[in-house]
């Protein structure tokens, strides 16, 4: 489960994001949005604003390849943060279309469920055939076509069972 992310107003007070670009910059913050400590609020603001105003936020790369980024010292993954500043809700999973992960740009993000965004990756390492859903079965030396669970047939020919697969949706 994903921790829920702040309020859409909340977001975009703090952040402004071009959707052609997939870029997040911090917008200049106001005295209210700090709370005093050994520094007066004002103090903290103008600091903060002097540091990170109009600066790209979330620039940092997770250990798996998502651009994340801190609010309120709380981590997000920015395709996250996105989906809720633009929609106003959280995304039940964030799927990047064309499998960059550092790609936030809007037309390159969906929120999907796990099915569809496992649907979305490349070749597995063992992949033999180099299409998706072929695969060959030493037992019966056959190139079988499976998708999701589902057994389409199996070929002699893998050119056959490429074909045979290029029919399922």
């Amino acid at each position: 489960m994903t921790k829920p992310i702040p309020a859409q107003d909340y977001l975009a007070a703090r952040l402004e994001y071009d959707p052609d670009t997939g870029v997040l910059v911090w917008k200049a913050r106001t005295p209210d949005m700090f709370s005093a400590g050994r520094r007066s609020a004002e103090w903290s603001c103008n600091n903060w604003n002097a540091k990170h105003a109009g600066k790209d936020a979330f620039t940092a790369t997770s250990s798996i390849g998502y651009r994340i980024g801190l609010i309120d010292g709380v981590p997000y993954v920015a395709s996250r943060v996105i989906w809720k500043l633009v929609y106003g809700h959280d995304p039940i999973e964030i799927d990047h279309i064309n499998r960059v992960k550092v790609d936030n740009r809007l037309c390159n993000l969906r929120d999907v469920g796990r099915s569809i965004n496992c649907r979305n990756r490349g070749l597995l390492r063992n992949n033999t055939s180099g299409v998706s859903g072929v695969y060959f079965e030493r037992g019966s030396r056959l190139w079988v076509v499976e998708v999701a669970g589902v057994r389409y047939g199996r070929r002699k020919d893998k050119a056959e069972a490429i074909k045979l697969r290029g029919t399922i949706l």
